[in-house]
């Protein structure tokens, strides 16, 4: 027995189609957000992006860490919870690029506080969850990876060392 036929699911596709694209709203994926570009544009003359090149992989992972970093609400949504500050809910929101630097290269070291070696992307987990009262992301998921490369490509530009400590640091 035939529920629909063929022609009939062809236009309930269609029709499918064209409701989802017009009630889509205006933040359609691949729509740049001017805000996030210019801020993309100043990071990228302050710290010398294009030396990596105009386009490659290394170029958009940091372009996604800098949009996971200033636009945490948008970019990892599915780590972070929807609050009433949560234009206020970003890594951007408590740590600058410098401070993320600094964290990469002294990273990867024993902590007390929890008795174990903590990595890099252990920390920003850590971060997902306390101060943005968020969900845990795997170690492994590209955000997290993103963070990493925006990172070591700012600890690079600041030309930092493992153990180099931040002058204005006070544990």
């Amino acid at each position: 027995m035939k529920i629909l036929s063929l022609p009939i699911k062809f236009l309930l596709l269609i029709v499918f189609v064209i409701l989802s694209h017009h009630f889509s709203g205006d933040n359609l994926p691949g729509q740049p957000d001017l805000e996030l570009n210019k801020n993309w544009q100043a990071f990228s003359n302050q710290y010398g992006v294009e030396r990596f090149g105009q386009d490659g992989y290394f170029v958009r992972a940091i372009r996604s860490g800098h949009s996971l970093f200033n636009k945490t609400y948008d970019s990892a949504w599915r780590f972070t919870r929807k609050t009433a500050t949560s234009k206020n809910n970003t890594c951007s929101s408590c740590h600058s690029p410098e401070d993320l630097a600094y964290a990469f290269v002294n990273s990867d070291r024993f902590d007390e506080k929890y008795g174990k070696r903590i990595s890099f992307e252990e920390k920003v987990v850590r971060c997902y969850i306390k101060q943005l009262d968020g969900f845990a992301p795997t170690i492994y998921d590209p955000a997290i990876r993103d963070i990493r490369i925006f990172s070591r490509m700012v600890a690079h530009d600041l030309q930092l060392v493992e153990g180099s400590i931040k002058e204005t640091f006070k544990p």
